[in-house]
């Protein structure tokens, strides 16, 4: 060998010596905080590790803006603050000198065993067989394994009674860690002293396994030798000692996260388990791995709580449920001494490793709770750890009845899709929030319940995310405290909320009362021994059946309620309405589908809403909304057993579900109508999610039905629609009774309120909400007992509309004649009037060879204008309900009408909602008035007077939106310059009734004889009414209605009108369609006194409108095209005096006729406006 290499490794074998000789000194050893903010920074960061004997990590650097310490040895200071500096890395002293703060910790003196100061490992191990003496039926001191110089690894298995599940303990696997030992040493000292009964049950209930040092060797010499000693002491050549135990468990063995240099901190070893520790420990917890299902593994100090796996950032399959519980544990940490800790898999949360022993225990013993603590870096906090074993082993519920004190509910509208990703994620953090409302949408309300411990977190991250939120309740056990009854009700009324021991009491009482008509029955059963019970009312054999369903979610009390009032008032009530709904059904009626969570939400936690079912071991309850078997598990639901939307293991996992659904079924010949009520947020919902039914139409129809009536009493706002479009939902009671026991009427209410008080309504509002939700109910029953037709939707399936431009007098007549063979044979869009004007009519397929006939015979030519006149309403219906107003597709009126409410609140010292009438069905008719000044000249704008002209409420729509948000300095001119009576729609009965049954429908719906509805209210205007362009048969689309003024909507709008007469000098109307701009008078083809002022400002107004799209329109008084009576336009400029009436019919030429596509809605409200400014500027208003 060369003389030269001896000399070195000579050298050096006398320096390991000297080393192992003494013991080890850091003085002037300095500690730096380190933060990377880029992956470049951290990759230059870790090539220090090429030098660990000069820069030695505390933590590998891994994650962008997370800190990690960095200890520097003196003499390597300079070349550290350069390189640092040169790679412009933040830092800061952390330690100032490491030798002064490791002899502040070690202790001076030998003390008894208490926890002031760190002990030895002898110490530990007397303290140990102490205990065994003293607790000889409890504790017995047991060896794990040995070591390299030959130490026992010695632990203790305590035990209270036979047969409890056991949990095992790990500490001091890095032998530095001496935080890690104590911590488990203190565990076991309460677990055998407290008195505290969370602890006293958690001790008492499990075996325990508790080892504190997995590494004595190591431990020993951190003592002795080394305090910042962390491997074994197996050497492994002449220089290195060493093996890192807890990257030497055969799982994963070091493929990630590992050294191969035996002299680094983390390396693996040689192979798996190639120490004696790891070796003889895995061969111990094999031979007890039936008797323990908890592994907890203590370490420190980077204050986090951690499970598998380190090797890869996959999720297990139980992740959600480490991970929630979890976040109880770190939350019950944080409300008591206001610790952060964050939480995660290995992988994720701190950095990649591999051959740990948490990831052995979990990949070769698959125990489901598995957690590594990383603790703080001081013993103050160790109580705490008893809190978070509690947690982890028994979940959140305990002998205490649970208290929301400072809770906050806040609601928070998303206003962007970060804003929706980041309510998404919240969602999923339920230590922290909780949804009572998750809004699935833009623009939709979500209700978000924060703990007062997490409020300064949620306010950050709020105005990090500019997000508003508004303060619902201040303080929910306020309000829960305030909704509790303090005394026990004599009787059985509607001013408390009522027990399940109450609400069945009373059930039997009806069932005594009413002997012949009420009978209580038994649906179910549940977890804890319960039976679900109901009523049934039979009425009669044979008469129709309605299933009614309460309570299947225990927090939302007002289910229960409201259903108990309906129950009271089909029993009770005189109103001849209730008693014919009531009397000409059979009901099966149960208040509360799950009565072990609606127990408990009253004696324990107010906010339950699951059953009471262990999910886990650790959790309670699966969500009885979830758990049905139609599309279970699919959408809105969450595979964490401690979530509360957790759909069970299976479908009809939950006996309450299984029994209720196998009660349904024996009585499905009995029932046609199923109607499940829920709470909150006011919406009469319907199935199915996530997709729409077949029969959205006839469903829709029924809840806008039931949605108008509601309304009547208090005003209350509903919303309708399907649940897919409110809430992702699936493995529901209401889809499954509809789609798998095929029954065509089922409904959710989600009754009051809108989030005042969300599932704590005060009990003032239970009669209120009884009283709205029977009209409802009534109105729908009524509806769906006179069958289905009443309610179709009318089809033009096979329709056609045709063109005829007649040339002879001949063909004019017959074209006449085809007119007055009615609306049902042929329905004339655009009538005939002279030689030479186009006619355009539809034709139903039962007389399309009759027309055919008839074109031949007269030799006439036609043209198609559409094929299918089905099949282009199919194309320009939206549906689905749009998350914002826009003017990409036609919006209802109850759209309309939010969006007025929208407007007047965004400009509220402009715009101001008014109402102009009111309609036959009690609509209000409503509009907008905008003043720039009392002085200034007012325009009044008329939409939507015939239900089927949808362009004309749009068009409107986009000229009110335009006047208040343009920045076009014409448009700003005309705006400001103004006032404005804007009302999109003068018919709204007709309008919401083309849109949820006749979309051709033009209208009122006022009955006008036995069997024919409505008048038309573009003919019944006390001017020339009816003489002229009208039809008196009530079944026709032109009737003038009975006599002038006849129809509630025009007299109570004229009134308005009256009102403000002096307002306003310009009324203009919008109509589709045939592309004309008119003007008065209808009745007659003489012309008016200022007929050429309004003819050429006309004409200026049309060559405007051509100029954006050339869209050619003509000019003329109305009576030069048909002549008409009883017109809005023609009372105006008589009756009013007003000079400046125009009336527009606008897109397009009879391509589409009244069916105008959406694509068309803003080109068509553009150059409408561009004609209307050209309007005022002519005329220099």
């Amino acid at each position: 060998m060369d003389k030269d290499v001896m000399w070195k490794i000579t050298v050096l074998s006398t320096i390991v010596v000297m080393v192992i000789a003494q013991k080890a000194t850091y003085e002037n050893y300095k500690v730096f905080r380190v933060t990377p903010t880029t992956e470049k920074q951290i990759r230059q960061l870790r090539q220090f590790g090429q030098y660990h004997d000069k820069f030695i990590f505390w933590e590998t650097p891994v994650f962008v803006n997370v800190s990690i310490n960095l200890m520097i040895v003196p003499n390597y200071l300079p070349q550290f603050y350069e390189i640092i500096t040169q790679i412009g890395v933040r830092y800061q002293l952390n330690i100032e000198n490491v030798q002064t703060l490791i002899d502040q910790t070690m202790p001076s003196n030998r003390s008894a065993f208490d926890f002031k100061s760190y002990h030895s490992l002898e110490e530990i191990y007397d303290n140990m067989d102490d205990l065994a003496k003293q607790y000889p039926n409890k504790v017995k001191v047991v060896v794990g394994g040995e070591t390299y110089e030959r130490r026992q690894i010695k632990g203790v298995k305590v035990s209270f009674k036979t047969n409890n599940p056991g949990i095992f303990i790990e500490g001091g696997i890095h032998a530095r860690e001496w935080i890690s030992s104590a911590t488990v040493m203190y565990i076991l000292h309460q677990l055998l002293t407290s008195n505290n009964s969370d602890v006293r049950n958690l001790a008492e209930s499990h075996d325990w396994y508790i080892f504190p040092s997995f590494n004595p060797d190591g431990y020993v010499y951190a003592h002795t030798t080394d305090r910042l000693w962390r491997k074994n002491r197996k050497p492994h050549d002449l220089f290195c000692v060493g093996t890192d135990l807890n990257r030497n468990w055969n799982y994963k063995w070091r493929t990630v996260g590992a050294s191969s240099n035996p002299c680094i901190s983390s390396y693996a070893g040689s192979k798996p388990s190639s120490e004696i520790e790891t070796k003889s420990m895995s061969k111990y917890i094999k031979s007890i791995s039936d008797k323990f299902y908890a592994y907890i593994s203590f370490h420190s100090f980077k204050q986090l709580l951690m499970f598998p796996y380190g090797h890869t950032k996959s999720h297990l399959d139980n992740y959600d449920e480490l991970y929630t519980i979890g976040l109880k544990a770190i939350a019950a940490l944080r409300q008591r001494y206001g610790t952060e800790y964050r939480i995660g898999n290995i992988a994720e949360a701190i950095y990649l490793a591999t051959g740990t022993t948490i990831d052995y225990i979990k990949g070769t013993y698959d125990k489901r709770i598995v957690y590594v603590y990383e603790l703080r870096d001081n013993g103050r906090y160790a109580m705490w750890r008893i809190t978070m074993l509690c947690i982890v082993t028994m979940g959140i519920a305990t002998s205490h009845k649970v208290s929301y004190e400072g809770f906050k509910l806040f609601k928070i509208v998303p206003k962007t899709n970060t804003h929706l990703r980041l309510l998404q994620n919240l969602k999923n953090d339920t230590a922290k929030y909780s949804f009572w409302e998750i809004p699935i949408a833009l623009n939709r309300e979500g209700f978000l319940m924060v703990p007062p411990y997490n409020l300064e977190l949620f306010y950050n991250i709020m105005d990090d995310f500019k997000l508003t939120f508004e303060v619902k309740i201040d303080n929910i056990q306020k309000v829960i405290d305030d909704t509790i009854p303090q005394n026990k009700s004599q009787g059985f009324d509607f001013k408390q909320y009522h027990t399940l021991e109450e609400i069945y009491d009373n059930l039997e009482e009806l069932a005594k009362k009413y002997p012949n008509k009420v009978q209580v029955v038994v649906g179910g059963r549940t977890y804890e021994g319960r039976e679900i019970k109901g009523v049934k009312i039979i009425s009669g054999e044979g008469k129709r059946g309605i299933f009614i369903e309460g309570g299947i979610h225990a927090r939302e009390w007002i289910s229960p309620a409201t259903v108990m009032y309906i129950l009271h008032q089909l029993l009770t009530s005189n109103n001849s309405d209730v008693r014919g709904v009531a009397d000409s059904n059979n009901w099966f009626i149960f208040p509360v589908f799950n009565p072990d969570g609606y127990v408990f939400s009253h004696v324990q936690d107010r906010l339950w809403k699951k059953t009471r079912k262990p999910s886990s071991d650790v959790c309670i309850g699966s969500d009885p909304n979830r758990n049905w078997d139609f599309r279970w598990n699919t959408i809105g639901t969450n595979n964490n057993p401690c979530n509360e939307d957790y759909p069970g293991s299976e479908p009809f996992s939950e006996i309450e579900t299984k029994s209720m659904s196998e009660y349904i079924k024996s009585n499905i010949r009995h029932f046609k109508t199923y109607v499940a009520f829920h709470s909150f947020s006011q919406q009469i919902l319907f199935p199915s999610s996530p997709d729409l039914p077949d029969s959205y139409d006839d469903l829709h129809a029924f809840g806008t039905i039931a949605m108008e009536d509601i309304r009547l009493r208090y005003n209350t706002q509903y919303e309708r629609g399907s649940i897919s479009e409110f809430q992702q939902l699936s493995g529901s009671s209401v889809d499954y009774i509809f789609h798998v026991l095929r029954k065509p009427q089922v409904y959710i209410y989600k009754l009051r309120d809108k989030g005042q008080y969300g599932f704590l309504l005060p009990p003032e509002q239970i009669i209120p909400t009884g009283e709205e939700t029977l009209d409802s109910l009534i109105i729908m029953l009524c509806i769906v007992t006179m069958g289905v037709a009443t309610v179709d939707k009318v089809s033009y399936e096979g329709y056609k509309l045709f063109s005829i431009v007649p040339k002879t007098q001949l063909e004019l007549e017959l074209l006449e004649e085809l007119r007055r063979l009615g609306n049902a044979e042929y329905n004339f869009w655009q009538v005939p009037s002279v030689l030479d004007r186009e006619v355009i009519f539809m034709v139903p397929p039962r007389n399309l060879d009759e027309f055919h006939d008839l074109m031949f015979r007269f030799n006439m030519h036609f043209e198609v204008r559409i094929n299918n006149i089905q099949k282009l309403i199919d194309d320009t219906i939206p549906r689905n309900k749009s998350q914002s107003f826009d003017f990409k597709h036609y919006h209802t009126l109850e759209e309309i009408y939010d969006n007025l409410e929208e407007l007047a609140k965004k400009y509220p010292h402009r715009v101001q909602v008014v109402v102009g009438g009111r309609t036959y069905e009690g609509r209000e008719i409503k509009g907008v008035k905008i003043i720039s000044s009392e002085e200034k000249s007012g325009i009044f704008i008329e939409g939507g007077i015939h239900a089927r002209e949808w362009i004309s409420p749009t068009t409107v729509m986009y000229i009110l939106h335009q006047l208040l948000t343009s920045e076009d300095s014409d448009v700003r001119y005309v705006a400001d310059n103004h006032n404005w009576f804007i009302f999109p729609v003068f018919n709204p009965d007709g309008y919401v009734f083309s849109h949820i049954k006749d979309r051709l429908w033009r209208k009122t719906r006022k009955p006008s004889s036995g069997t024919c509805i409505g008048s038309d209210l573009n003919r019944n205007w006390d001017y020339h009414w009816n003489t002229t362009g009208t039809s008196n048969n009530p079944c026709d689309d032109d009737y003038p209605g009975s006599k002038p003024f006849s129809e509630i909507e025009i007299k109570s709008i004229s009134e308005y009108m009256k009102s403000n007469l002096h307002r306003f000098n310009c009324y203009i109307s919008f109509h589709g369609f045939s592309q004309r701009l008119m003007f008065p008078y209808g009745h007659t083809d003489e012309r008016i006194n200022s007929y050429d002022e309004l003819y050429r400002v006309g004409s200026t107004a049309l060559e405007a409108l051509k100029r954006r799209y050339n869209t050619q329109y003509m000019i003329g008084s109305i009576g030069e095209f048909h002549q008409l009576s009883g017109l809005s336009v023609d009372y105006i400029a008589d009756v009013f005096d007003k000079l400046i009436v125009y009336m527009y019919e606008l897109r397009d030429k009879g391509e589409y006729g009244f069916l105008l596509p959406p694509e068309q809605i803003i080109p068509t409200g553009e150059e409408a406006l561009d004609s209307l400014i050209a309007i005022f500027k002519a005329l220099k208003l």
